[in-house]
């Protein structure tokens, strides 16, 4: 029987987050949360980057569970990896499917138009700053949501 890895580790520490934010607007948010909920917060946040992202080159390791460290970088964890856990760990359930929302139903003559959640505005804000963020780390020739067309 083979032994299952699972990480149990975030690409930055408790401390180093509770430093980033305590210099930018987040901090009231980040500073409510106990110790153990940032922790996990920032395990989730690193498990969402390996899962989401392509990154360039390779792993050092076939054997380390997480994308970094690679072999194509100087740095063990570059500052942007560390800067978008910081910013990923902000969202709460962050690797759970969101409810389906309606935003208008229409009945012949009838319509009704609901109110967007302001917080998706938030929430899709932070993640199109996460992908910035990452931008000269991903490899874009197979990105997320795209396929490989061959031709014959």
């Amino acid at each position: 029987m083979t032994n299952l890895s699972i990480p149990d580790e975030s690409y930055v520490s408790v401390d180093e987050a509770n430093r980033y934010h305590a210099l930018r607007s987040s901090f009231d948010s980040w500073n409510e949360l106990s110790d153990e909920i940032k922790k996990r917060r920032l395990v989730s946040a690193s498990d969402f980057l390996d899962v989401n992202y392509r990154f360039l080159g390779e792993k050092n390791s076939e054997e380390q569970y997480r994308q970094f460290p690679r072999k194509n970088t100087n740095e063990d964890i570059p500052i942007p990896i560390k800067l978008a856990v910081f910013e990923l760990a902000l969202q709460e359930n962050l690797n759970q499917n969101e409810d389906q929302k309606m935003a208008s139903v229409k009945v012949g003559p009838i319509s009704v138009n609901y109110e967007q959640d302001s917080s998706q505005g938030n929430k899709s804000n932070r993640f199109s700053y996460v992908k910035s963020l990452l931008d000269s780390y991903l490899d874009k020739r197979n990105g997320f949501g795209s396929s490989l067309m061959l031709r014959g």
